[in-house]
């Protein structure tokens, strides 16, 4: 789960990581100069949770987390939220016991919950099976979400967020993942969308909520060129096209005017001129988004079979693109 105000990303909500306190030291300590975090540990290969923010976000405190839940208390600007982070058991009667728990937030608070719920909340939300599979953890979820006056976000992209990727009529979808708040978080964050992004090396897809209009500002952010872009003819040609710009002020203020210059044009390039290695992972990705968001006609084999050739050629492009 990704938050972003505007095209920057500001918390990354990581579940069922499987992840011991080791793995997770050295994850996070490759953010610290930017980030910080707090995590659950998981238990075995069961669950892990990890929050990693912007240090320039505002204030954030961890007030509480059990083996499944991690609550934090978002301030900024004489505005605080609670943000809880969700990774939901298998079981119903734990399921159970898990919402009453969330239940006990007051709902006087502004809450905003995000996570793998592991239940959906309708028969439109899986595919493959029956409902019945589903019907008593979605009418729990159901029933929590109405109680708690929370509202579920609609979506851009597939319809599903998790699949078991088996083969035949054993394959199953469903959309586990979601985001929910209350009407108190609805007002201050108005303008957001939730997309469902492709779902590569891995059964859950991420889900990516912009925020377009956040009630407070930024630090501004630092600018850094790094030299590896250098190696594009795109950087170049930003940079030539900045300096070769007609001046007609003092020359102090030319260089300040071209200095200025070079860093927009460099920043516009970076943000459109996408490298071709990115460009066919975008092209694989949104294949993979169409296949997966057709309808039932994925359960012939053939499609399975591309679909895990996208999926394949997806991890060795994404290996190719490390090394530059």
């Amino acid at each position: 789960m990704i938050l972003c105000e505007g095209s920057s990303q500001t918390f990354f909500c990581l579940v069922e990581t499987k992840s011991n306190k080791n793995c997770i030291h050295r994850l996070c300590g490759t953010f610290s100069k930017f980030w910080d975090w707090a995590a659950i540990l998981s238990i075995g290969l069961f669950g892990g949770i990890i929050v990693l923010w912007r240090r320039d976000f505002g204030l954030v405190t961890l007030v509480a987390n059990s083996r499944s839940v991690l609550h934090l208390v978002i301030s900024s600007d004489n505005i605080s939220w609670i943000l809880s982070v969700v990774y939901n058991s298998q079981v119903f009667t734990l399921q159970n016991l898990i919402c009453k728990n969330l239940s006990g937030i007051s709902a006087l608070n502004t809450r905003f919950l995000t996570g793998d719920f592991n239940a959906i909340i309708s028969d439109e939300e899986h595919r493959g099976g029956s409902f019945r599979n589903y019907i008593s953890k979605a009418s729990l979820c159901s029933s929590f979400i109405l109680k708690n006056n929370l509202i579920n976000f609609g979506y851009i992209g597939p319809s599903f967020t998790w699949c078991n990727a088996h083969s035949g009529l054993s394959r199953r979808w469903a959309r586990l993942d979601r985001y929910l708040a209350n009407p108190r978080w609805i007002s201050l964050f108005k303008n957001f969308s939730n997309r469902h992004l492709p779902r590569t090396n891995y059964d859950h897809s991420p889900i990516f909520l912009s925020i377009f209009s956040f009630p407070h500002s930024f630090n501004k952010r630092i600018f850094i060129l790094k030299n590896f872009w250098f190696d594009y003819a795109g950087c170049n040609d930003s940079v030539v096209k900045a300096w070769n710009s007609p001046s007609l002020a003092s020359p102090m203020h030319s260089f300040s005017h071209f200095i200025s210059q070079t860093k927009h044009n460099i920043r516009r390039w970076k943000a459109f001129g996408v490298h071709h290695l990115d460009k066919k992972i975008k092209n694989i990705e949104v294949e993979i988004q169409n296949i997966e968001g057709a309808t039932s006609s994925i359960d012939s084999s053939w499609q399975q079979t591309w679909v895990q050739a996208l999926y394949n050629r997806h991890s060795a492009l994404l290996r190719q693109n490390s090394i530059y």
